[in-house]
């Protein structure tokens, strides 16, 4: 649970990426990276120093092991009974994690004489995390709140084993956690190996996190709601599991700490909602941008937001409650500085608004076709920039003719879709390879800068395009506008790197030969000769954007990776005399190589279809 929570709070590395950004770049040029930035604190040269290593080891991490990163989300949603086919309530939600074999969900029905229990758990948990029991269904997405806060520590003394705080030095607590390492196959065989001893210094804040980089002068310590002492996360699932209305499930999502999430609820009386849980930090002088200077007081948090003061949307006028990890009301607690893109949560109402005016009731169909939808809304006004270039060559105006018949559905056999996002990915490295290259830096910041035209979206590239953009500028395109003259150098790269994958032959230009999932198996995936045999690929469609959701990375020559997305899907009808439960899950219910349940059910995933729980014994009808 706690690395659950981990994997969805990953704020410190955003205040270290701006750090980066201010350390290096113009005012005009942050704000690309980090729209209303607002005033930004000076930090001397150990401290940006010891944010870049960091930085650098985090990216690391979410690459290596796939802890935390842009794509970690979700979306759910629930449909009152006046809606529905059935007149009964259905909630759907879907998970986005890292992908991995074996997976880290299994699916669970408990029935005893007081309990009947269905859904999805963690591996290792004995209770469902998202899933249904007699009286209502629930299902959630993260919050994306900012939960974590990095303090810069100012250490002194022998072994820098005390720290500056509220005007004197405090000795740092020190322990040391022993990690057993187990032998090699055959243990008998086997030579004893000696366990890791892991030096942990902390603070009153929280754990030094940058020891291990070697920097004595700084110290940056993580102050995050989940390593809070007292933590009753678990209890709140299980006596979450085992309420019986609206205000029992309320009541016990009052000790929910960590993570931040968005519940959404729908019961057999006909309620549906939409509800805030974990703990919220309430922020003193700072509002979590930046890492927090040793001049703030100790306690820099001042508690968390009441339970009561919570986002929550119950029973609403439209009928339907909904979330795609965007911020549920402007209203109340702050939740971040950082929000995610409203694409998937816009398709969502999109969705439903018109099933309901159009067909009158949304279905269990309906349900299950919305969760894999690919339609990519974000796409449209860069899109009509690509199909407006001007002055194009003879052999860039089929591909542009392409494009203009595209309907933005980021399907498998879609050769449109493959155009569009390769030229999306060239023309953002046509516009700020050329700025971040002039960076002279001995440590290679400039890795770290580059990294983050991941969090620019299509939007932004189209305004930059659109107007006189510094982005744009370069002295080496004197001819015509710079913003043309990127959009057209970034087709043609286009032209090249697919050319180079699948050959020249246009019609096999499709996104599902360049974009394909990949269930890497940890950690065999990292061994050559073993990740063929424990980890799972397939081409696949989706991107960021779509609500059949797709994170992936590009890797050169060897196209688009997808490394986070559903880790399963759940649709569920809240009928009290006949509930139906149907669920798709990106694994197996084995983590045994051999077992034919290692991957049945990602086959049958990756297909789009569901399958049953049966409930109380029964089967729902077909």
């Amino acid at each position: 649970m706690k690395v659950f929570a981990l994997i969805l709070s990953g704020n410190y590395q955003a205040e270290l990426q701006r750090l980066v950004v201010t350390k290096y770049l113009p005012g005009e040029l942050q704000e690309t990276f980090f729209p209303d930035l607002g005033e930004t604190p000076t930090f001397s040269t150990d401290i940006s120093s010891a944010a870049t290593e960091l930085l650098r080891s985090n990216l690391a991490l979410t690459e290596k092991w796939e802890v935390g990163g842009t794509a970690v989300g979700s979306n759910a949603w629930a449909v009152s009974g006046k809606h529905t086919e059935s007149g009964h309530s259905m909630l759907a939600s879907d998970p986005h994690l890292g992908l991995q074999l074996p997976s880290l969900w299994y699916a669970v029905v408990q029935n005893t004489d007081n309990i009947n229990l269905s859904g999805m758990s963690l591996v290792g948990m004995p209770l469902v995390v998202f899933g249904q029991n007699k009286h209502f269904a629930w299902g959630g997405t993260s919050m994306e709140a900012d939960v974590q806060d990095l303090r810069i520590e100012t250490l002194k003394g022998d072994g820098q084993n005390y720290y500056w705080s509220d005007g004197q030095w405090e000795e740092l607590s020190t322990r040391i956690e022993k990690i057993k390492i187990k032998a090699d196959f055959p243990a008998f065989l086997a030579s004893e190996i000696e366990p890791i001893n892991l030096k942990v210094r902390e603070t009153k804040n929280g754990p030094i996190i940058s020891d291990h980089l070697g920097i004595n002068e700084v110290a940056l310590s993580l102050r995050w709601t989940g390593l809070d002492k007292q933590d009753l996360t678990y209890q709140s699932m299980l006596e979450l599991n085992r309420a019986t209305d609206w205000v029992s499930f309320r009541e016990a999502l009052k000790k929910f700490k960590a993570p931040a999430m968005n519940i959404v609820y729908a019961d057999i009386e006909g309620n549906i909602a939409l509800q805030g849980v974990g703990a919220l930090p309430v922020r003193k002088q700072h509002s979590g941008a930046f890492p927090v200077r040793e001049q703030i007081v100790s306690d820099f948090w001042n508690g968390y937001v009441p339970f009561e003061q919570m986002p929550l949307i119950l029973n609403p006028a439209n009928g339907f409650v909904a979330n795609a990890n965007n911020h549920i009301s402007r209203q109340g607690p702050v939740i971040s500085v950082d929000e995610v893109e409203k694409a998937r949560m816009q398709r969502i109402e999109e969705l439903l608004e018109n099933t309901i005016e159009t067909e009158g009731t949304v279905t269990l169909a309906d349900m299950k076709s919305m969760q894999l939808d690919l339609l990519d809304t974000s796409a449209g006004p860069l899109l009509q920039l690509m199909i407006n270039l001007p002055d194009p060559s003879d052999k860039h105006i089929q591909l542009i003719e392409l494009l203009k018949s595209w309907d933005q559905r980021v399907t498998r056999e879609s050769v449109a879709a493959s155009i569009y996002f390769f030229w999306f990915k060239n023309v953002k490295k046509q516009l700020f390879d050329d700025h971040l290259s002039q960076i002279w830096s001995p440590n290679k910041e400039i890795e770290l800068l580059r990294s983050l035209t991941s969090r620019v979206t299509p939007k932004q590239v189209a305004d930059i395009l659109s107007q006189d953009d510094p982005w744009c500028l370069s002295s080496t395109l004197e001819e015509e506008s710079s913003c043309s003259s990127k959009l057209r150098l970034a087709l043609q790269e286009t032209v090249e790197e697919i050319t180079l994958l699948v050959g020249d032959d246009t019609e096999s230009w499709r996104w599902g030969d360049m974009h394909y999932s990949s269930y890497v198996h940890q950690p065999f995936s990292q061994i050559n000769g073993l990740k063929t045999l424990f980890g799972r690929e397939y081409p696949s469609g989706g991107a960021t954007n779509t609500l059949n959701v797709a994170g992936s990375r590009y890797k050169d020559k060897l196209g688009y990776r997808k490394e986070f997305g559903a880790g399963f899907r759940q649709v569920v009808v809240i009928n009290a005399s006949q509930p139906e439960h149907w669920i798709a899950n990106a694994g197996g219910q084995s983590g045994q190589l051999m077992s034919e349940h290692y991957d049945d059910l990602l086959i049958s995933f990756e297909r789009g279809d569901f399958i049953t729980l049966l409930i109380n014994n029964k089967r729902p009808r077909e």
